[in-house]
Order: C-alpha cells, then structure tokens, then sequence
C-alpha cells in the first residue's frame, strides 16, 4: 500500500511539474510600442511597450498627449522579463503590483488584461496596435 502512495504521489508531482508554463523571452519581433486607445469613452490611451530584455512597461496617457514613441512616465507598471511566463503568442505575468496575460494575435495586436493586487484594486481587457514601422 505504502508503494502505491508513493507511486501515486510521483505521478501527481510529475504531471505538474509538466504542466507548468516554461520561463519564456518575448521574441524580438514583439518588441515595441502598443497602443490601445478608447477615445470616444474615456480619452485614455494605455501604453504597453515591449523592450529588447522581454520586460515590460504600461501607463496610461491622454490621448491628447501621446508622443511618438511614448514618453514612459516616472512610475509605469513594470514587469521584469523573468517574471513572464508564456509560449509565443501567449504570456502571463505577475508581480508584487498585479497580474495579466498578453495575446498576440498576428504582429500588429495585443490584447492586454490586468488585475491589480494592491489598493485601489482595479482590472482591464484592451486591445493594443502595434505603433512600429
């Protein structure tokens, strides 16, 4: 009997260690601007920009007032490559401000959703486009 828990408990542990989402580096052809702006209801635009490391940065900006590229406010929501997790097109992330998931859907978009874990608490789903040439 003592076996077949041990056996059991093997397979339990392997078939999660299996299931877990590789540590994975956004490709470089995702790295850049996107912007997703909702103009008519809210005159916010969110800013996701990729960098060459795989970290990421959002901020929100007016749309009046985006510059090309984006200027990246003093304190954007930032996430640290290693702290992503994915294969291509998908990828979630965590850290100690919030968590999400990014979706590439062919080069040109991204659907960005948020959830933040520190007060004021507050969540989106956005479409973004890709501003690179």
């Amino acid at each position: 009997m003592k076996n077949i828990s041990i056996l059991f408990l093997f397979v339990i542990i392997t078939y999660i260690i299996a299931c877990s989402s590789p540590v994975a580096n956004i490709p470089a052809k995702r790295v850049g601007y996107y912007i997703g702006i909702q103009a008519i209801l809210q005159k916010r635009a969110l800013i996701l920009q990729i960098e060459n490391s795989g970290a990421i940065n959002m901020w929100y900006n007016d749309t009046n007032n985006i510059s090309n590229p984006p200027t990246k406010p003093a304190n954007p929501f930032s996430v640290k490559a290693e702290n992503i997790k994915g294969v291509d097109p998908s990828y979630s992330y965590q850290n100690e401000q919030g968590a999400g998931t990014l979706t590439f859907i062919g080069d040109k978009k991204v659907i960005v959703t948020f959830r933040k874990l520190v007060p004021d608490y507050y969540g989106f789903e956005e479409t973004c486009t890709n501003q690179n040439p």
